[in-house]
């Protein structure tokens, strides 16, 4: 998940991947387990950090990417950040889909 209407520029919330195909769905207050794995977020943390635009700065856009992927692991270790994994979507990436939603804080 990322916020590319951040004010420093894209802000990365939640990278997660290794999610296995029979994995449907994921519960609030996930906590990730192997094989699946978390990278390092922009909060310097692993995991989810959730939306916290500026108040009154307007809306900002949250994108949510899933990726269609030609490989069960991508071998990319536990706590990466964003670069490292982009790298590795882009060797074993068959299609990809995004939902965005907006928040703002008033």
């Amino acid at each position: 998940m990322d916020d590319p209407d951040a004010p420093a520029g894209t802000w990365d919330h939640w990278l997660f991947w290794d999610i296995p195909c029979s994995v449907h769905s994921i519960p609030q207050q996930h906590r990730a387990a192997r094989p699946v794995h978390s990278g390092t977020n922009d909060f310097g943390r692993t995991g989810y950090g959730g939306p916290c635009p500026p108040k009154r700065g307007g809306p900002h856009r949250y994108f949510f990417r899933l990726y269609a992927l030609d490989t069960t692991t991508l071998g990319v270790p536990e706590g990466a950040r964003r670069e490292e994994l982009d790298r590795a979507l882009r060797r074993h990436r068959l299609g990809t889909t995004e939902y965005m939603g907006r928040f703002e804080r008033t």
